[in-house]
Formats: C-alpha cells, sequence, structure tokens
C-alpha cells in the first residue's frame, strides 16, 4: 500500500536519491529535485500526491507515464529514467529540467511572433515522435510544455512533460484508467470530439496545440471560463476570435494555420501533427526544428502537405481511432 507522506529535504531514498527540495505540485503529482549520489546526476523525482497516494488509479498512471515516456527518445519530451517505490511512496526519476513553462513565460512577455512559432514547432516535433510511438498526449497545454534554459540570449528549448494521462492509440492490453463514463484533461484546451465522447485520434493533440499557439501569439485562451461547463459550452458552439483582430501584426498565411489546427470539426482540421509541422514551418525559424532525435534520424514524415483550404480530409498518418466516454474528470 502507499504512504500518504511526501520525502522530506535531507532524505535517502533508495540509498542514492538525495531530495533537495520541493519543485511544484501538478494535478496528480508531487516533483522534487534530487541528486544521485552515486553518479552526482541531478534528478526530479515525481511523487503521487499524497491525498491520492491510497488510489490504486493513480499509481497505475504514474507507470502509465512512465511507459509511455519510455517508448519515445526525442529532446522536445522528458526523459524518464524509471520507475522505484521506496518505503511507500512511488515516483518517477526523471530528468532534471532547468527553466519554467510557457505558460509563466507567457504570463510575463509577449514573445516574437517568429519565436511562438519556433518554440511551438519544436513542441510539435516532439509530440510527432509520441503520435510514431501511438502514444496521444491528451493534455498539452501551456503548462506541459517546458521551456529549457539554454542561456540568457538563446531560444529555450521546449519539453513536452507530464505524460500521466497519455493514451496508448492502439494497444488492446491497455486498461481503461478512468471512472466509468469520464475522461480526463483540461477542458479549455479538450477538442470538442474528446468532450462529446465521439472517438477521437491524433487530431485531438493538434487541436490543443493549435489553442497553445493561438495563446501564445494573442495573449487569448478564446475557451477558457470560469466554470467547466462555461468552458465546455464556449468550446462547442463559440467561435474563436480571428487571431488578427488581436494581434493585428500577424500573417493572413499564419492565421489561417493556427484556425485549420482549432477547427471545431476534425474534418475540416488539419489532420496530423506532421502537417502541423509543415504548415508551420514558413513562419518559423526551420533550421532550429529539423535534425536528429538522439537515436538516429528524426521520424520520417509521411503524412500530406497543408494547404490552407476550406476542406482539409484526414490523410495517411492519421492515427487510429480511440473511443473516449462521454463526461469529464478533472486530472
Amino acid at each position: 500500500m502507499l504512504t500518504t507522506s511526501m520525502p522530506a529535504p535531507g532524505q535517502l531514498l533508495l540509498g542514492k536519491y538525495r531530495i533537495v527540495a520541493h519543485l511544484g505540485t501538478g494535478g496528480m503529482g508531487d516533483v522534487f529535485g534530487a541528486e544521485n549520489i552515486v553518479t552526482r546526476r541531478r534528478v526530479a523525482l515525481k511523487f503521487i500526491r499524497a491525498e491520492l497516494a491510497e488510489n490504486p488509479v493513480f499509481a497505475q498512471r504514474l507507470l502509465r507515464e512512465a511507459q509511455s515516456a519510455a517508448r519515445v527518445d526525442h529532446p522536445n519530451v522528458i526523459d524518464v529514467h524509471d520507475v522505484r517505490q521506496s518505503g511507500g511512496m512511488l515516483f518517477l526519476v526523471m530528468e532534471h529540467l532547468d527553466g519554467e513553462p510557457l505558460a509563466s513565460r507567457l504570463g510575463r512577455e509577449r514573445m516574437a511572433i517568429r519565436d511562438v512559432v519556433t518554440l511551438l514547432a519544436k513542441a510539435a516535433r516532439g509530440v510527432e515522435a509520441l503520435h510514431a510511438a501511438h502514444v496521444l498526449h491528451r493534455d498539452l497545454k501551456p503548462d506541459n510544455i517546458f521551456l529549457v534554459s539554454r542561456g540568457e540570449h538563446a531560444l529555450p528549448e521546449p519539453k513536452i512533460i507530464d505524460l500521466g494521462i497519455a493514451k496508448l492509440l492502439h494497444d488492446g492490453t491497455t486498461a481503461t484508467l478512468t471512472a466509468a463514463g469520464a475522461l480526463i484533461g483540461t477542458p479549455a484546451y479538450m477538442s470538442p470530439e474528446h468532450l462529446l465522447g465521439a472517438p477521437f485520434d491524433e487530431r485531438c493533440d493538434v487541436y490543443a496545440l493549435g489553442l497553445v499557439l493561438y495563446e501564445a501569439l494573442t495573449g487569448v485562451q478564446p475557451f477558457d471560463a470560469p466554470t467547466v461547463p462555461m468552458s465546455v459550452a464556449r468550446t462547442l458552439t463559440f467561435e474563436a476570435p480571428l487571431p488578427r483582430s488581436l494581434r493585428p501584426d500577424l500573417s493572413r498565411e499564419l492565421e489561417a494555420v493556427v484556425m485549420a489546427a482549432i477547427a471545431r470539426e476534425p474534418a475540416r482540421r488539419i489532420p496530423c501533427m506532421t502537417s502541423f509541422l509543415r504548415a508551420l514551418a514558413p513562419f518559423a525559424d526551420e533550421a532550429q526544428i529539423t535534425g536528429a532525435t538522439r537515436r538516429g534520424r528524426a521520424p520520417e514524415r509521411t503524412g500530406p502537405a497543408f494547404a490552407c483550404a476550406p476542406t482539409l480530409a484526414v490523410g495517411a498518418c492519421a492515427a487510429p481511432v480511440v473511443t473516449a466516454q462521454p463526461m469529464i474528470c478533472l486530472s
């Protein structure tokens, strides 16, 4: 049985992980900075939040986060080294990241258009790698894109984090880890089909990342609201204002890409992350978003090129469908 306690600074776990400091609390876990005293390597340890520790569902979610991350080796996806248990505490051992979430950066400043697109294109490469491993993230938002510092004047490196609610696209052995009739995610960034309990695929991640791009460019999250029902209603019925009405220096071409990424109907949306990347390329620093993954070359982009057309057919790179359930359970 898992304990409801959390580690304290200075505590040594498994004879090698010394807790340094509490770094933050997320939807399902507390994260601590630690040092591996054997290798002198800094790591981050993510524990199930104390009040949830007795619930085996959350332990399984933590384990699935490790398994999901282990399927991908990409510079724009967080490294998860191991999942361990000590003194009744179950935790992930992850790479230690220095920097801040994209949400913090956006709350502090309006970024240059080219920098925004370059950062989000690099994040999209990480999500593309997840999709290539048949993993949907399902909770992409500014809090889950971590900007790793690379020096005072260098653009940070984005990392996709928090895979705790990621869903394997076609793994028949993967158990459902939500209550019957429930979805998990952040309503303001969930696609309409996801909210309605309709079948959904990788276009739900395209939609969410499109909303992040919209917010990063304009400073506005169009479907956020004081309550969950209001947020859902806005997503299902409200048309987002054109980005140029909020930021006139945007080009019409980039505006068309943003609006196609957040199209309400999946059939009119950019069909896959590969096509989204191709659409963003003319507006980004292409040299920064191309290159190899850690092991070998980047995944081959086999999907169709995106054009700003009124209707977009689902391309060959569209992922297999995942059946969802019709209610919301916030993680």
